[in-house]
């Protein structure tokens, strides 16, 4: 907490030719639109409409490649990843940097250390720009997220030893607040930072302790199509376990991108929530 992302990437050094995003540019923030977001919950994926703009804005075409990279500490790097990998569809190539721009820089990797004045994508810029972008988002970028309704009828079914309905894997991705603030019931709990080396939150472990640990948190084998759905405090930690899904050749999850912002604070939701009087 306290880095000034923006502030750092004027500053320098950064790699050439490349542009910044701040994970608060591009979210269905209420200030913007109101209507899609009227609970004030944060860090909501875009709208299409959005992510286009700040696509044009940036330069990104479907026939460049897009690398994603931060400094050492940011863990909003798979967010983006997962972001323009969703929205971006099948034709838009789209990687994340393993390592930090500070290893980058100790390879020997080009930097430019110019200072800049100004940089001008902002949210306010882009929502004017919104209705007249020209990126082409993929028609199914958000039909891996589901809402508070339909995870509770997940829930529901998953309670149901009766119903012929399939079961769905719930993963909770937070860290320590799954335990101190409560979670769903049935949830697994697998915490975004148990899929880093534990010197490096920029870079996952290898692909073979990956699968131990979703094996080790009920999801089966990826050609088994079970359901699994992901949520975390603000749908961000979540594509951690979804980047990871991917390098293990597992279908996409279902997100929920209320997650516990939007669940915990309902007083209707079914919940396990630790025992105040201890």
């Amino acid at each position: 907490g306290g880095r000034k992302g923006r502030a750092e990437y004027l500053e320098g050094p950064r790699i050439p030719r490349s542009h910044f995003l701040d994970l608060e540019d591009i979210v269905t923030s209420k200030a913007l639109y109101p209507d899609l977001n009227p609970k004030d919950l944060y860090s909501t994926f875009p709208p299409p409409s959005l992510f286009a703009a700040t696509m044009d804005a940036m330069g990104v075409t479907q026939d460049k490649q897009v690398i994603v990279y931060g400094r050492q500490g940011c863990h909003f790097t798979p967010r983006t990843w997962y972001l323009i990998r969703t929205y971006g569809g099948p034709n838009q190539r789209v990687g994340l940097m393993q390592g930090s721009l500070d290893e980058w820089i100790e390879l020997g990797g080009e930097v430019d250390a110019t200072p800049m004045e100004s940089y001008d994508v902002w949210a306010k810029d882009l929502f004017h720009k919104a209705d007249e972008a020209a990126y082409p988002v993929a028609n199914d970028a958000k039909e891996r997220f589901v809402d508070m309704m339909q995870v509770v009828e997940m829930i529901e079914q998953n309670g149901d030893e009766d119903t012929a309905q399939p079961k769905t894997n719930i993963i909770d991705t937070r860290g320590s607040s799954f335990a101190s603030k409560g979670h769903m019931p049935g949830a697994t709990h697998v915490p975004y930072s148990s899929l880093t080396e534990s010197d490096n939150s920029l870079k996952l472990k290898p692909a073979e302790d990956l699968r131990a640990i979703l094996k080790d948190a009920g999801i089966g084998e990826p050609d088994d199509k079970s359901k699994v759905l992901l949520t975390c405090g603000s749908c961000v930690s979540v594509c951690h376990v979804a980047l990871a899904m991917e390098e293990c050749g597992y279908d996409k999850p279902l997100l929920y991108d209320g997650s516990w912002n939007e669940y915990g604070r309902d007083p209707d939701t079914p919940k396990i929530v630790p025992d105040s009087s201890n």
